[in-house]
């Protein structure tokens, strides 16, 4: 099974830019942030922040079990029925998110805010093995990359392969105790960024092996040619001021799918927004990309539907796809005027054709983690 190419067949997405793929999709293209100021006791004043459109009361008054289960299930939805209302059966779960929040409330009157989400999910749909995978900020990257490894070793067919969070007490003081939270709509690689919303969302993916795929009568979206994750081990665990780490993570993953930077339609950015991490971020472009980021041009999302955590990777994901599909990319909202500091040769303020089949897709974590994915049209 050395040989065994991965490809998605289906997606589906839900955060506060809207429920399903086709309205987020519309959204970032509009332009316009579904971010909007979150005043709670958790924060010493009012934040932006993009709640889940039917989330009703304080993330900061107890545990988001509701709210993660209602997003993840509308996604996981969605990514089922785009690739085939039964395409279910035989394949595995695995769900990225930054604390493993979830329980089934309408089984579980107590919320069970730690409980199985995965398994919770996994008997729902009628999937096999469920897999959680925890590793901050890149966990639905992480989780893409350990269903497709699963798939490339012969061990699972396929899988359905994404992530979820929701704001909560939790979150919301940890990134105020940080002092990253945006006092204004976000300005992710601007000169005037002042810092990340916090979001809600979740995404999945259909994942199989080509031959499975094949079998099945199914229509692939796009391939997943490689992937990589890495550690920072720099003494400051939350910036890496030259990048250093996510370098060689893009690095890890363009040398495994024998991609050279000139075949880079677009890259799929981080870009949260803060005053340390979007210099890094182009810093980590520049050493690996070089002349080539001359041409590449680069966008993100968080300022249109803020940081959905552990989510954030597989939302990206699966926009990275249609952007490829559409021959689309939208422009990085909310950048008005590029920062010195982080700017790069093409990072776009207006929408733009894409040109060529391969989207490279990166994340950083708050904690040194650092992922890439490499997406490819298929041929």
């Amino acid at each position: 099974m050395t040989g065994t190419r991965v490809f998605a067949y289906g997606s589906g997405a839900a955060c506060a830019a809207g429920e399903g793929l086709d309205a987020v999709w519309a959204a970032w293209r509009n332009g316009e942030p579904r971010l909007s100021p979150l005043a709670s006791p958790v924060v010493a004043s009012p934040v932006f922040a993009g709640l889940a459109p039917f989330r009703s009361g304080d993330p900061g008054a107890g545990p988001p079990g509701p709210t993660v289960l209602a997003l993840a299930r509308e996604a996981l939805r969605e990514a089922l029925a785009t690739a085939d209302p039964g395409c279910g059966g035989g394949l595995d779960l695995v769900l990225g998110t930054t604390v493993g929040l979830g329980g089934d409330p309408e089984r579980d009157p107590e919320g069970a805010p730690y409980g199985d989400l995965a398994g919770t999910l996994a008997a729902e749909h009628g999937l096999g093995c469920a897999t959680t995978v925890v590793s901050g900020c890149t966990s639905s990257m992480e989780a893409i990359a350990t269903a497709a490894d699963r798939i490339r070793a012969g061990q699972s067919a396929g899988a359905v392969a994404g992530g979820v969070d929701a704001v909560s007490a939790l979150v919301l003081r940890g990134f105020e105790c940080l002092g990253m939270l945006a006092r204004r709509t976000p300005r992710p690689f601007d000169r005037e960024r002042n810092g990340c919303a916090l979001g809600e969302g979740a995404a999945f993916l259909v994942l199989l092996a080509e031959e499975e795929g094949r079998r099945r009568g199914l229509v692939p979206l796009a391939e997943l040619v490689s992937g990589a994750a890495g550690i920072s081990d720099h003494p400051s665990s939350l910036v890496e001021p030259e990048g250093a780490a996510l370098a060689g993570t893009i690095e890890a993953a363009l040398e495994a799918g024998g991609v050279r930077p000139e075949g880079i339609a677009f890259v799929q950015a981080f870009a949260l927004g803060t005053a340390a991490g979007d210099p890094a971020e182009a810093n980590a472009l520049r050493t690996v990309l070089g002349p080539a980021l001359g041409s590449i041009p680069v966008t993100g999302t968080k300022g249109l539907l803020g940081h959905t955590l552990g989510a954030a990777g597989a939302i990206d994901a699966a926009l990275a796809i249609r952007a490829l599909r559409d021959r689309t990319l939208p422009a990085m909202t909310g950048l008005l005027e590029p920062d010195p500091a982080c700017a790069l040769p093409r990072l776009l303020r207006e929408e733009e054709f894409v040109d060529g089949n391969v989207a490279l897709q990166i994340g950083v974590g708050l904690c040194g983690q650092s992922a890439a994915l490499l997406w490819r049209l298929p041929a």
